[in-house]
């Protein structure tokens, strides 16, 4: 499982990231929200869950960084590879790291500010082909707006913004993580500073 756009030759590795689908199966319900924290309905009907970022990880087959999501309210939990340079910029904002000059996602959220639009939540809304999607809900005048995003730059975002986190029900299904291995999940990634110097390290973003 992974995102889009240069992430998909994780699965072309031997052994790759399939090893990890067979590891990472568990049941979840999924919320979604609105401006309350509590399960909803989005205009579907698709449940979803709030989910919050329990830390960064690197895969151990493919020595690629994972973001692991876990459920507010309860055990569930969704792992979701991403690229080195988005794991730094999640990593860098978990940490409070403050940077001289604006990165990629603190200009995004700069430019939202200054467009008086308010970011709602991101929900990580589909799974397809092994690869997540995800949007991101905004409202600018009144008007509800809805842009489509990889889940590391929607997940980088809501952590600038500080706006809910949210997965879809058949998304949770559709990775199951059993019993042992998402206390695995919730016990190893690490802190978000020691992250950001690997990712550094790696060929992420400079802080410099």
């Amino acid at each position: 499982i992974h995102e889009r756009q240069g992430d998909r030759r994780r699965a072309q590795q031997p052994g790759g990231h399939k090893n990890w689908l067979n590891l990472l199966r568990s049941s979840a319900e999924v919320d979604f929200r609105q401006l309350s924290r509590q399960v909803l309905f989005d205009k579907e009907g698709q449940m979803e869950v709030e989910m919050k970022i329990r830390g960064l990880m690197m895969d151990p087959v493919t020595n690629m960084p994972i973001v692991i999501l876990k459920d507010v309210h309860g055990t569930a939990v969704l792992p979701i590879w991403v690229g080195i340079y988005e794991a730094n910029a999640i990593a860098l904002e978990i940490e409070k790291v403050t940077t001289p000059r604006p990165m990629t996602h603190d200009l995004l959220k700069n430019l939202l500010l200054g467009l008086e639009t308010h970011v709602h939540r991101v929900v990580v809304n589909d799974l397809r082909d092994d690869t997540f999607y995800a949007v991101i809900w905004l409202e600018r005048d009144g008007q509800v707006i809805s842009l489509d995003s990889r889940p590391s730059d929607a997940l980088a975002l809501a952590l600038r913004v500080d706006c809910p986190i949210f997965v879809e029900d058949d998304v949770l299904k559709s990775s199951k993580v059993s019993s042992a291995d998402r206390l695995a999940l919730q016990k190893r990634p690490g802190d978000g500073k020691r992250a950001a110097r690997h990712f550094q390290r790696r060929g992420g973003q400079s802080v410099e």
